[in-house]
């Protein structure tokens, strides 16, 4: 069932179909008609999204995590009490991954997921990343350096940063609230 919401959502999907391509291992069906619906709404999150608890008497045998919903009203949440108790990194600030809760493990076997938040007038050191990267603004504005040109992001913007260049990330110093960035990284 498709429920009409009246508020604003960004998606974004991250896929790894140059791996499945380049591994020829593209398989699909078209769908005629609906999908049943096989447990109750919002079953996952709930079932599998609480604070360290997992049912005990179900069991997951697929290679892949039985949580994909991660809603913002949990996650900012979590990463500013996160703050309150970790010491922000130089070079990412608070980063935090998401995970599979039955192994904690990455969330799929061949994509990452994580969620950096920057205090406000954060100056990450440059450093070099060793795959793709793809960052998406969540929430605040910031700029980062790539190969010394400067480039602006902000809120809904999606930017990558390229193998292999050094880069650093930093937020508006006039800024009071924090600047968070999702990144997904193909493992």
């Amino acid at each position: 069932m498709w429920k009409k919401v009246e508020k604003t959502c960004i998606w974004q999907d991250g896929l790894d179909i140059p791996l499945v391509n380049a591994l020829e291992a593209n398989d699909y069906a078209v769908l005629d008609g609906k999908q049943d619906l096989v447990a109750p709404l919002n079953y996952s999150p709930i079932t599998y999204g609480c604070a360290g608890l997992i049912p005990a008497d179900k069991t997951w045998d697929k290679p892949y995590s039985p949580l994909f919903k991660y809603s913002w009203s949990k996650v900012y949440p979590a990463l500013l009490e996160a703050q309150k108790v970790n010491e922000s990194n130089p070079f990412d600030g608070i980063f935090m991954k998401y995970s599979n809760p039955l192994t904690g493990g990455h969330v799929m076997q061949t994509m990452g997921a994580s969620m950096q938040l920057l205090p406000p007038g954060f100056k990450g050191k440059a450093h070099k990343h060793t795959g793709s990267f793809v960052y998406q603004c969540a929430k605040g504005k910031g700029y980062s350096i790539i190969n010394g040109q400067r480039f602006d992001w902000k809120e809904r913007d999606i930017f990558a940063f390229p193998l292999g260049l050094g880069t650093n990330i930093t937020t508006y110093q006039k800024q009071k609230m924090p600047v968070c960035l999702l990144l997904m990284i193909c493992l």
